[in-house]
């Protein structure tokens, strides 16, 4: 209960637990001086007792409530008293152990440690993404998984663009999880997900795949595009695709890379993260620790989770990741969030916001850039952005 609350004054007691997939997640007991007020919304009791029910215990009880169900496995009777009936009634009954109403039980889903801390879920008190294209270029993705609505796509690897690798249905649950059933949440749930298949099944890309991919993006209005991949070597075609997209007006985020070394002193950002028109986004752990692997340089421009991440796996499965491909999303999935409250704003407008309102985590630049996204602020600084204001891209990484 409440501090300072009365126990006389309340008719429902919660008792909350820790849950895994598929317990209970709430019961409630009844106050015995208090109507029925059924959390199922169906009016029915559930009362217990301390032997097994008697065959008259109907005439004990009056022949105003009505049996729903008298379990055989243990002694409780599910019954739909008439209106106006408290507890009370049957309280005074001999052998009662106990009255409780009808609660609900909900399909649980999981909202994953990275999701929660970039502030997600209260972002998505307002918005979810909803009406903003998002292209993942990757491994294909698992359309269908019981937790992703994938609307579409293309393979540029040749076949359909289904993920038969689990690298793409992983970085989408991150950004457009469902969290359906016993699924898990993403970061922006409401987006139009898009599957761009520019990565083979074994994982492995050309430079001609990925640009074919953003050209793909482009020219089907893909407004945040997600590269969780990544080449230590430039390519020349790569950076002009990135350049035409970013000049179309998509947002362009990529992971930073994985060969980062223990101190964070050397450069290697890898590429198309380190082209200028791409946010590179670095990795954190639970501890707001830049995770050791993570590629570092004046290229990182945010850092987001990316530790021992919980996403979905093709075949309506689950399964943990590390990298900065897990970061990459979460970045991604936070553009759509602020998309989605002011949609007039350009591609530079939510760059500069995301970068404005990222959260200093007291490292240098070349770790986390301008620091840890920060979904919730971004959203709400996107409700106050006006989209003919000029925005100020001090700090970026240079184009």
């Amino acid at each position: 209960m409440r501090p300072g609350s009365d126990a006389a004054s309340v008719a429902v007691e919660y008792h909350l637990h820790r849950v895994r997939w598929g317990e209970f997640a709430l019961s409630r007991m009844v106050h015995p001086d208090r109507p029925r007020d059924s959390a199922a919304g169906d009016g029915i009791v559930l009362l217990g007792f301390e032997r097994p029910v008697a065959a008259n215990l109907m005439g004990v009880l009056g022949p105003q409530l009505e049996v729903v169900h008298s379990f055989r496995l243990m002694p409780v009777m599910a019954v739909r008293p008439p209106r106006g009936w408290t507890a009370s009634a049957a309280l005074a009954m001999p052998g009662l152990s106990f009255v409780e109403q009808n609660g609900q039980v909900l399909a649980l889903e999981t909202v994953p440690w990275g999701v929660e801390r970039v502030g997600a879920p209260a972002a998505q008190r307002q918005f979810t993404g909803a009406g903003i294209n998002v292209a993942i270029l990757d491994t294909g993705i698992d359309s269908q998984h019981e937790d992703l609505r994938v609307l579409g796509g293309a393979s540029f690897v040749g076949g359909d663009h289904e993920d038969r690798n689990g690298h793409g249905t992983h970085v989408a649950g991150t950004i457009a999880g469902l969290g359906t059933r016993r699924g898990v949440v993403g970061v922006a749930p409401g987006v139009r997900l898009y599957a761009v298949k520019v990565l083979d099944d074994d994982g492995v890309g050309t430079w001609l795949s990925v640009a074919r991919g953003i050209e793909w993006a482009v020219r089907n209005n893909m407004r945040v595009v997600n590269l969780s991949l990544g080449s230590p070597q430039a390519s020349r075609t790569l950076e002009l695709a990135c350049r035409e997209a970013e000049e179309a007006g998509s947002l362009l985020v990529g992971a930073a890379g994985n060969s980062g070394g223990p101190t964070g002193a050397e450069s290697s950002v890898n590429y198309p993260a380190a082209f200028g028109q791409v946010i590179a986004v670095a990795a954190s752990d639970q501890r707001n620790h830049r995770a050791p692997w993570s590629s570092t340089g004046p290229e990182v421009e945010l850092i987001a989770p990316g530790a021992a991440i919980l996403s979905t796996a093709p075949g309506n499965r689950y399964t943990e990741l590390s990298g900065t491909s897990m970061a990459c999303p979460h970045v991604s999935g936070a553009a759509a969030l602020a998309w989605s409250a002011t949609p007039g704003l350009s591609a530079l407008q939510v760059r500069c916001l995301l970068a404005d309102t990222a959260e200093d985590l007291g490292m240098n630049h070349g770790l986390q850039g301008r620091g840890l996204v920060r979904a919730d602020r971004a959203v709400e600084e996107a409700g106050k952005q006006s989209p003919n204001r000029r925005p100020q891209v001090s700090g970026l990484h240079p184009v």
